[in-house]
């Protein structure tokens, strides 16, 4: 299931993040982790400009401002791209 159809919409605004899906949420009692991924779009080759496709989505770990009282982490699946012109 695509990410887009899991994120709530209330939810991304309470974040204040354009472009971006929540893909989860979880509660502990050591804190948030807020789990969220950029929405997917055509992104180009920044040296060439073909039309570049999808390598990875790396977690990057960002510690935050305390949520609610509790300690919060956002983790973003950061998309890494590469270009699929061999000559590039």
């Amino acid at each position: 299931m695509p990410s887009e159809d899991r994120s709530c919409a209330r939810c991304v605004q309470f974040v204040g993040l354009d472009d971006v899906a929540i893909v989860d949420l979880e509660t502990s009692t050591a804190g948030l982790v807020l789990t969220i991924e950029t929405l997917p779009r055509p992104v180009g080759c920044p040296s060439c400009g073909v039309l570049a496709r999808l390598k990875d989505r790396a977690p990057v770990r960002l510690i935050d401002l305390p949520c609610y009282g509790r300690p919060t982490t956002t983790v973003w699946l950061k998309r890494r791209f590469t270009c699929i012109d061999v000559d590039c």
